[in-house]
């Protein structure tokens, strides 16, 4: 029953996100769209090479969570693995999390167990944190750029709010996150099967977070290099709209681009229910872009020109993914022949 409220709550949503997706193209037209998107041209090279900048970042956040294990395992191999786990988290339908268990798997070949999740899990931490700084500095720009009273209301209130976040995130890291969680949740009836799960990996659970407070107290001056890493990764993502736009003969400052990816992926974010962002990523570039006085149609050539570079991305992770699981089945093969 349950999994069927779930299969009908995505289904709904995906209808919801399509049909403002059809009626968006059908209001710009089809000719419209291919006419702008063939102005890309060549400014498809920068866009992609952006977001390959943009892994080689987070690989590096990756690279330095997983410092204490002390594990043998490449940059290269860690920046193949997190290509293919983004790919991953693209197809997903709900939450972008499908790639987290390919990345835990493939780490704990070179790490014990707790250290593969902890790390993967401290990557995720610096990457959700790294955001809230970011959205932060939007609103800090879109106080700068906008007259309007109220934008002007409504960006503060979202920095505050942004702002106490940040400053739990900052008590985690001190306190822990999982203990903390462990704390409101344990006993409580209503998460009954939460507090099961909790009581037998307790232990495992307890060793994950000491290794969390451990990276904030002992390495500070790497915790603020992954967190200026993270940032920079999303600055970067930044020009992929200044980039696009430029394509279409619109100029843009710099912190007009922040302002737009920065307001993109915190509505995004906000509505991570609607399976693989349908129609909700035209929605938001249809509005934000607007709001700069730029056609609000224009936003939506941006959303469709980021939605094919987000293909060419998918089919990379796939095909690492492909070659992945050919490098593993070799020796099994060469082991076999020499069984016969």
């Amino acid at each position: 029953m349950k999994n069927k409220l779930k299969k009908n709550y995505k289904l709904i949503f995906l209808v919801i996100g399509s049909i403002v997706f059809i009626f968006l193209i059908i209001n710009l037209g089809l000719k419209n769209i291919i006419e702008n998107i063939s102005k890309t041209g060549v400014w498809f090279i920068p866009i992609i090479l952006v977001w390959f900048i943009i892994y080689l970042l987070n690989t590096f956040t990756w690279f330095v969570a997983q410092k204490h294990a002390k594990s043998k395992i490449k940059y290269s191999t860690l920046l193949s693995i997190h290509i293919s786990s983004s790919a991953i988290n693209y197809l997903t339908p709900i939450v972008s999390l499908g790639g987290e268990p390919y990345r835990i798997l493939n780490a704990s070949e070179y790490m014990d167990e707790e250290n593969a999740v902890s790390s993967t899990l401290l990557y995720n931490i610096f990457h959700v944190l790294s955001h809230l700084i970011f959205w932060s500095i939007c609103c800090l720009i879109s106080l700068l750029i906008f007259r309007d009273v109220t934008m002007f209301i409504l960006s503060l209130i979202v920095f505050v709010v942004l702002s106490v976040v940040i400053f739990l995130f900052i008590i985690g890291f001190k306190k822990g996150f999982l203990d903390i969680i462990m704390k409101v949740f344990k006993g409580r009836l209503i998460f009954k099967k939460l507090n099961n799960y909790i009581e037998k990996k307790e232990a495992k659970i307890l060793i994950i977070d000491k290794t969390i407070r451990g990276f904030y107290s002992n390495k500070r001056k790497y915790f603020y290099l992954v967190i200026l890493s993270e940032l920079l990764a999303r600055i970067a993502a930044s020009s992929e709209i200044y980039f696009i736009l430029y394509s279409l003969n619109i100029v843009v400052s710099p912190f007009q681009a922040i302002y737009i990816y920065g307001a993109m992926s915190l509505f995004l974010n906000l509505l991570f229910f609607i399976p693989m962002e349908t129609g909700s990523k035209e929605a938001s570039l249809y509005y934000i872009v607007g709001t700069l006085g730029i056609s609000s149609q224009i936003g939506i050539y941006v959303s469709l020109i980021s939605r094919i570079r987000e293909f060419f991305w998918i089919i990379i992770g796939m095909i690492l993914i492909k070659l992945n699981k050919s490098k593993k089945s070799k020796p099994q093969l060469k082991h076999n022949k020499n069984e016969v």
